[in-house]
C-alpha cells in the first residue's frame, strides 16, 4: 500500500521541487503536479510528505483547483448526480471553457466502496493514470488533460471493483470505455458558479 494519498503535498528528496500527488500507480510510481502546473512521474522513494499545506503556485496556474475546493458544492447542487458512479469533466481554468484544459473527477455516489483503475486508451495500448480506493459517497481527482493531448487518445478505460466491509451482495467487476469529452457551452448549469457551470457528467 502506498504511503501517500491523492492530493498529499510532497517534496522531492534530491531536487528543490514541491508538488501535489495527483495519481498513484500500482508499481510505486506517483504522478506529481509540480509548481509550474506540469505533471511528472516519480518513485515513492524520491518523495517526502510535507505538512498539509498547499505549495505556492504561480499566478498563471492558480485557477487550477483541486477536488477539495469545489466538489462538495457541485455534488450538493447538481440533481443529475443520483446513485451511481459518475465521470465529471470540468474546465480547469476560468474563462477558458472552450479552449483550456479539463479536470476529470470520479464521483462515487453509491453504497459501495470502489477500487478504481483509470487509463487512457490509444489503439490496443492503455496508459494508466490513476488507481485508488474511492469510498462510498465521496469523490476523487483523476487527471488534468489538455485539448491538444488527445490527438492519439481514443477513450477512457475504467475498471471498478465493488466492496463493503462485512457481509454484502457481490457485484461483478465493471469495465467501461467512455469517450474523451471536454466542457462546452451546451452543458451550462445555472446552479453552479463559473467555471463549474460547464461541467459534463457521464454515468
Amino acid at each position: 500500500m502506498s504511503k501517500f494519498s491523492i492530493n498529499d503535498p510532497v517534496s522531492f528528496i534530491n531536487e528543490k521541487q514541491d508538488g501535489i500527488i495527483k495519481a498513484i500507480k500500482p508499481n510505486g510510481i506517483c504522478l506529481v503536479e509540480i509548481e509550474d502546473g506540469f505533471d511528472i512521474e516519480a518513485l515513492e522513494s524520491e518523495l517526502v510528505l510535507m505538512r498539509k499545506e498547499k505549495p505556492q503556485i504561480k499566478k498563471e496556474t492558480a485557477a487550477f483547483e483541486t477536488a477539495e475546493t469545489f466538489i462538495p458544492e457541485f455534488i450538493k447542487n447538481i440533481p443529475e448526480l443520483t446513485a451511481g458512479i459518475w465521470l465529471v469533466t470540468c474546465p480547469a481554468q476560468s474563462g477558458m471553457v472552450l479552449t483550456g484544459p479539463a479536470d476529470y473527477y470520479i464521483v462515487n455516489n453509491s453504497e459501495y466502496d470502489i477500487v478504481l483503475a483509470a487509463s487512457l486508451k490509444s489503439g490496443k495500448k492503455l496508459k494508466g493514470i490513476f488507481a485508488s480506493k474511492i469510498p462510498a459517497q465521496s469523490e476523487a481527482y483523476i487527471y488534468k488533460l489538455k485539448r491538444d493531448a488527445v490527438m492519439d487518445i481514443e477513450a477512457w478505460h475504467l475498471q471498478m471493483i465493488f466492496h463493503k466491509n462485512g457481509e454484502f451482495e457481490a457485484r461483478n467487476t465493471v469495465t467501461r470505455e467512455l469517450p474523451i469529452e471536454f466542457p462546452d457551452l451546451t452543458s451550462a448549469n445555472s446552479k453552479l458558479k463559473n467555471p463549474y457551470a460547464f461541467c459534463k457528467i457521464v454515468n
